[in-house]
């Protein structure tokens, strides 16, 4: 890694002094999506360990769709495929020998999309639309039209927000329950069934 130099010309020899200072400082490399499978992981993770870094930070986002995190449409990775990028850094500084810090970050605050719902630890937070009328209308499929068009940054959020807002999002459990509300039952057979389905669904 080499020093930093922004601002290095407007500096005095004080400043400068102070800078090289700084520079020895640990570093925390920003390891991205890992950009890869596990392999590309690992390898990625060696470079930054013979490079001198103390840690290495490696997120939950696809590295086919990798985003800034305040961009609209961001798109996780199953949990199951984020702990195995982790579990390949952890691994790889073990089998090198260094005390290499790993950071697990997620971008799961900003995100509205997933790439595969095959873990059920992302069931709870996955949720679907319930709005008919916005069949064959999905968000991505809307955002690529608008990127298609030449659309960003806000012009894009606004179609995400529009789309979020009509959608009437619910998780699986949370669309059962509103159709068994809607069933032609008395209350406390509604009231039974739902509770059935609520401990099931733990």
């Amino acid at each position: 890694m080499r020093k930093p130099s922004i601002g290095e010309s407007y500096m005095g020899r004080d400043d400068l002094s102070e800078l090289a200072q700084n520079s020895l400082l640990p570093i925390i490399a920003d390891g991205d999506t890992g950009f890869g499978g596990t392999t590309a992981t690992v390898k990625l993770c060696k470079v930054f360990v013979e490079r001198g870094a103390a840690g290495v930070h490696i997120e939950d986002q696809s590295s086919v769709t990798k985003k800034c995190g305040h961009m609209a449409g961001n798109v996780l990775v199953a949990v199951s495929e984020h702990i195995n990028r982790l579990v390949a850094a952890r691994l790889l500084f073990d089998v090198m020998g260094t005390e290499t810090v790993l950071v697990a970050r997620t971008d799961a605050v900003a995100a509205t999309f997933i790439q595969s719902n095959i873990d059920s630890r992302d069931h709870q937070f996955i949720l679907g639309v319930t709005n008919p009328s916005l069949r064959g209308k999905s968000l991505s499929s809307l955002l690529a039209e608008g990127m298609a068009v030449g659309k960003n940054g806000p012009a894009l959020q606004a179609i995400e927000d529009q789309w979020l807002s009509s959608a009437r999002l619910m998780t699986f459990s949370e669309a059962v329950v509103e159709a068994l509300k809607r069933m032609n039952l008395n209350e406390n057979e509604k009231s039974r069934r739902v509770h059935e389905w609520l401990n099931h669904a733990r």
